[in-house]
């Protein structure tokens, strides 16, 4: 709930919502009235129908366990981009990253994202992008931290480093660097001192 008083010749407003509670003065009415406005929906956004409806959810593969493991992936997500009191709000939210409408819903996000592969955590393709289905993929913790937006700001060595590793992680996943280690065990012994064929 928001009260916005006059304080002076200024103005105060205090949001109290869901055991969030944030206070900033304005000059006008009219601005205390809108980011009091615009903090209470973002605020009440993470506090939407979490599973649309107890039959669609149970309707879902996975067990409870993996059903609730997902429930706080997807309410952590929605934590980042809406609650400006998250520890991580001022990378996510603060900077303008959202929420797609479609996953204001537990349901449809668990319906449109499934269960994670072991080991592997939400990212977003696009790092300038929101969250949505065509943005966001399960993807292991080497990928993701190949794909932050500091990335950009490396140099051309580090760059090199960084995408060797993406071709690693690349390898490793697919199966190739378990072959290509085969391949060189056959051709040139144990020690692999000697790959060409003789």
């Amino acid at each position: 709930m928001a009260s916005i008083i006059q304080v002076g010749k200024r103005w105060r407003a205090q949001v109290r919502k869901y055991g969030v509670s944030k206070a900033q003065t304005f000059d006008s009415k009219k601005a205390a009235e809108q980011w009091a406005s615009n903090l209470e929906k973002r605020i009440g956004a993470i506090h939407c129908t979490e599973d649309g409806g107890r039959s669609s959810l149970d309707a879902l593969p996975g067990s409870k366990e993996q059903k609730a493991r997902e429930r706080s992936r997807w309410y952590g997500m929605m934590a980042r981009c809406y609650n400006p009191e998250h520890v991580a709000y001022k990378h996510y939210g603060g900077r303008g990253i959202d929420v797609c409408e479609r996953w204001h819903t537990f349901v449809n996000f668990y319906a449109d994202m499934g269960l994670p592969p072991d080991g592997a955590s939400l990212d977003r393709v696009d790092n300038e992008r929101g969250y949505s289905p065509e943005n966001c993929r399960w993807a292991t913790n080497q990928q993701q931290a190949l794909n932050r937006r500091d990335i950009a700001k490396m140099t051309d060595e580090q760059r090199s480093k960084a995408f060797a590793m993406r071709w690693q992680a690349h390898a490793t996943e697919s199966g190739l660097l378990k072959d290509f280690a085969e391949f060189v065990k056959r051709k040139g012994g144990a020690d692999g001192k000697h790959c060409s064929d003789r």
